[in-house]
């Protein structure tokens, strides 16, 4: 039975517990699953946005020659899509909150030149130039990670891009975009 404070609930079992506001939003949840036979609490923030994207299909290696990729253009599920702010059909997270935001993308690619990954924010380069991958041994693969704290206005929308300088090669299957609200 919930307990009830003042119009908010107070939910409670052997697998969750749930607090709601006086309009039944969930403000805070903390829920136990299984995992490989270890028990595990996950704690979700329903005010706090939050995703992490990747690819339903395992699409062949993508290739960019002397340009950049929208590398989330195969980025269509989600494994974590707190607020529904990161889009499946436009594969990109638009900001609903202005303030600050951590943001991660993950890729596993080669070049017979060089590649870096960039975050852009409103369908532009932000500025910020990566460089990852430079001056590795040609055509080995690697895996690689980009991280950046972006300030976005509300409505701001991010996305990873891949330069490849010569003809670098991305495979989406293998790759991840996520980020989350920091406040």
């Amino acid at each position: 039975m919930p307990l009830n404070i003042g119009g908010a609930t107070v939910e409670g079992g052997t697998s969750a517990f749930t607090i709601k506001n006086t309009s039944a939003a969930t403000v805070f949840s903390r829920q136990t699953g299984t995992y490989n036979s270890n028990t595990f609490a996950k704690h979700i923030d329903a005010g706090r946005p939050m995703f992490v994207a990747g690819s339903s299909t395992s699409p062949a290696w993508q290739s960019v020659t002397n340009g950049w990729l929208k590398t989330s253009s195969y980025f269509n599920q989600t494994s974590v899509n707190n607020g529904n702010h990161y889009s499946t059909t436009n594969t990109r997270f638009t900001a609903p909150i202005t303030g600050y935001y951590h943001f991660f993308f993950t890729s596993y690619s080669y070049s017979s030149n060089y590649n870096h990954p960039m975050f852009w924010v409103n369908g532009s380069a932000n500025g910020k130039y990566r460089m990852r991958g430079h001056g590795k041994v040609a055509n080995y693969q690697m895996d690689g990670q980009m991280e950046e704290v972006i300030y976005c206005t509300s409505g701001d929308y991010v996305e990873p891009y891949m330069f490849g300088g010569g003809t670098a090669h991305y495979y989406p299957a293998h790759s991840l975009f996520g980020g989350y609200y920091m406040g």
